[in-house]
């Protein structure tokens, strides 16, 4: 089934706190409904491996690394239906005139669901990352755990 309407799911969190697993968990489930995903991280980005996205927990999905947010638009692939953003706040201020149109379609004519993820206190070039969740359609800030503590952040 097409979507002429996109949505923009926005992940978001301090450090360790679980953002690249939740979109790992997200993207895992989009392949098994058989949607086309692509992943991008950006190349700074290179701790673990440098064609991955890497939790620290080592859930592990092949990405494509990339200098600028533009790049996104430049290898996406016409019939991807789900575009993964991962360690967002890395990326240039354009990341969030990319999302929108990523997700509309607009180059398209076709709609997408787009999950960028990041640090939401931290942004390298333009805070992008905080001007991409006042768009966003979902918005999950995830809660790091205190294991000394054994309960959840507040």
């Amino acid at each position: 089934m097409e979507s002429k309407s996109g949505s923009l799911e926005v992940i978001t969190g301090s450090m360790f706190c679980g953002k690249t697993d939740e979109l790992i968990r997200r993207l895992r489930r989009a392949k098994i409904a058989k949607q086309k995903v692509q992943v991008f991280k950006p190349k700074i980005d290179n701790r673990y491996a440098e064609a991955k996205v890497t939790s620290h927990a080592g859930s592990e999905f092949d990405a494509v690394p990339i200098d600028k947010a533009a790049d996104i638009r430049a290898n996406l692939d016409p019939d991807t239906t789900v575009v993964a953003i991962d360690e967002t706040q890395f990326l240039d201020g354009e990341i969030v005139s990319a999302s929108g149109q990523i997700a509309e379609g607009q180059e398209l004519s076709r709609g997408r669901r787009v999950a960028p993820g990041g640090i939401r206190q931290f942004s390298r070039q333009g805070g992008g990352l905080q001007r991409v969740e006042a768009l966003a359609d979902q918005f999950q800030d995830t809660a790091v755990i205190k294991v000394v503590a054994q309960h959840f952040a507040e």
